[in-house]
């Protein structure tokens, strides 16, 4: 979505915020990635790989990829928080929390993105390996 609006330029990029719901922040552990199997559940690893090249592909998840790409300075600006239980709990039944990106950029610029955290299906079908708010 952002990409559609906006020139992103990754390097000018200082910091990254997204805030996801618990169930999202506990199956995303790793913020630094030591393999591939680390990588696919780093929401660091990936959104770096996608906000310097506008997807993520299976390339990006093999040891060597892994080693050479984890280190990237998009990934350690990133803050990867999650909505309280006491705001979960009071989403209304059958919605969802929306997961909200916001890239803070160099001159002062902030861009910000969200998405119905089960509306995500419509965006990956046929691009599974898109990214969510990108």
């Amino acid at each position: 979505d952002l990409r559609a609006l906006h020139a992103i330029h990754p390097d000018q990029i200082t910091r990254i915020e997204t805030h996801v719901g618990i169930a999202n922040l506990r199956n995303l552990p790793y913020s630094l990635p030591e393999n591939e199997m680390e990588a696919r559940f780093s929401m660091h690893y990936c959104l770096a790989r996608a906000l310097r090249r506008g997807r993520t592909e299976l390339a990006d998840f093999t040891p060597e990829a892994v080693l050479r790409l984890r280190d990237d300075p998009l990934a350690k600006c990133l803050e990867l928080t999650s909505y309280s239980p006491q705001e979960e709990a009071a989403c209304p039944p059958g919605q969802r929390l929306p997961h909200i990106l916001r890239l803070h950029f160099a001159d002062g610029t902030v861009l910000q993105a969200g998405r119905d955290a089960g509306q995500i299906h419509r965006r990956l079908r046929g691009r599974a390996l898109g990214g969510p708010a990108l």
